[in-house]
């Protein structure tokens, strides 16, 4: 008997957490040297993250071009870093296992530039 489905299953489907625009995004870091993006503390009612405050624009850092100030650091490696601070991430982000696989949130975006009236 051969069992025929119509349609996508629930595991194919394209949810919007894996859309292109979606609020999340990942980073694979292969070398053994700086990301490239400063991070600072960030408290959220969901807990503690790693936030984005600065992002590397060199050349050499060209795979960080979607990464924005106000981003947070969700997860590494499928570790969530809601309890961890800053310094045990950044720790961790070290001695993990290269290629590593960094998840992060879109923020609402923060502006460093000076306005004057």
């Amino acid at each position: 008997m051969k069992l025929t489905v119509r349609g996508r299953l629930k595991s194919q489907r394209v949810s919007k957490a894996n859309a292109p625009d979606s609020a999340k995004y990942l980073v694979k870091w292969k070398e053994n040297r700086s990301i490239g993006v400063q991070l600072r503390e960030c408290r959220l009612a969901k807990g503690v993250y790693p936030m984005v405050v600065l992002v590397c624009r060199d050349l050499c850092c060209d795979a960080l071009r979607q990464m924005h100030i106000g981003g947070l650091l969700v997860e590494i490696n499928g570790r969530n870093t809601a309890m961890m601070s800053v310094t045990k991430t950044v720790a961790f982000v070290k001695t993990c296992t290269k290629t590593a696989l960094l998840e992060f949130k879109r923020g609402p975006g923060i502006s460093v530039s000076r306005v004057s009236a």
